[in-house]
């Protein structure tokens, strides 16, 4: 006898602008601690988590930035560096800041954020090896339909174990 698998309903996937392969383009901001950091400052060092968020008001896109903080000594395990980038001003970066223990940046004018998200995305999740890589380019339309912290942590051990051969 001949079981049915689970329906599968058609999911609508969200393109980002950066894929997979393609180098995370450069940019310097300023982080809420007053500091501008550079995309480039981590080349050679660390693997990057970079969480765009286009909107501060987001609920949900500050519970996965929860999600991730908690899961953060895990994430630096791996030699990495989660940073927030932020669509508003270095008053709502500060804000955020004090809840957060990485480096969230102020994208004002939302030039970056246009770089990796297309106009009607909700946010997304970068994932690069230490010298700029994509391996992981998720946009997203809803909050929910981001990678977990258990997922962001394996390809950070995929990229290790492929970078240390």
């Amino acid at each position: 006898m001949l079981r049915a698998g689970p329906l599968r309903t058609k999911e609508k996937r969200m393109e980002s602008l950066v894929r997979h392969g393609q180098i995370a383009p450069s940019f310097t901001l300023p982080s809420g601690k007053g500091t501008p950091i550079r995309r480039t400052a981590y080349r050679a060092k660390r693997n990057l988590v970079l969480i765009v968020v286009p909107h501060s008001s987001d609920a949900s896109m500050r519970e996965y930035m929860q999600a991730m903080a908690e899961g953060y000594t895990s994430l630096q395990s791996e030699r990495a560096e989660v940073l927030v980038i932020l669509g508003d001003t270095e008053a709502a970066a500060s804000a955020l800041q004090a809840e957060l223990p990485f480096p969230v940046l102020a994208d004002v004018d939302g030039r970056v954020i246009r770089q990796f998200l297309p106009e009607d995305a909700r946010g997304g999740v970068f994932v690069t090896d230490r010298y700029g890589e994509l391996y992981l380019a998720r946009a997203v339309a809803e909050a929910g339909e981001l990678p977990s912290v258990d997922d962001v942590y394996d390809w950070l051990v995929a990229i290790e174990r492929q970078c240390s051969i």
